[in-house]
């Protein structure tokens, strides 16, 4: 299930490359200092599942699932610039993966002269439910 959701939701940032540059998965090798001016990066978190409830023959089961997108730019970027591509571009990408956004938080970028690069990390937590069937208990549909 999670994993359907962050192939979601990189696919709906990708979208929006021109804008945040490539998006890259969370620990995928890659150093950040070779990555891309602009770039996003989607780093996974803990997910957090509730009790089962049956419907007929399959259930529904609610989640949490907490993840960051850490934006990436040269140095000389306005901090500003970086602040609007995660709250106007961003965050309406991650908005229509069709769960809840329950909540995001975004600082103060920083320069982090170790990756010669302004970053600005965004911490979200998603919400919703999937669906699972009774035969094989894998994710049919999440919302």
């Amino acid at each position: 299930m999670f994993s359907d959701l962050l192939g979601t939701l990189m696919e709906l940032l990708a979208q929006e490359q021109s804008v945040l540059g490539p998006v890259y998965a969370g620990y995928d090798g890659m150093r950040a200092g070779d990555k891309a001016k602009p770039a996003c990066v989607l780093l996974p978190g803990d997910v957090k599942l509730g009790s089962a409830v049956p419907d007929g023959g399959s259930g529904i089961m609610p989640f949490e699932a907490h993840f960051a997108l850490v934006l990436l730019d040269a140095m000389d970027t306005p901090g500003s610039v970086l602040q609007d591509r995660l709250l106007d571009t961003a965050l309406p990408a991650v908005r229509r993966a069709g769960a809840q956004l329950f909540s995001a938080a975004c600082p103060l970028p920083k320069a982090d002269p170790l990756l010669g690069r302004l970053t600005l990390r965004g911490e979200f937590v998603i919400r919703g439910v999937y669906a699972f069937g009774e035969e094989t208990e894998e994710v049919t549909a999440w919302h």
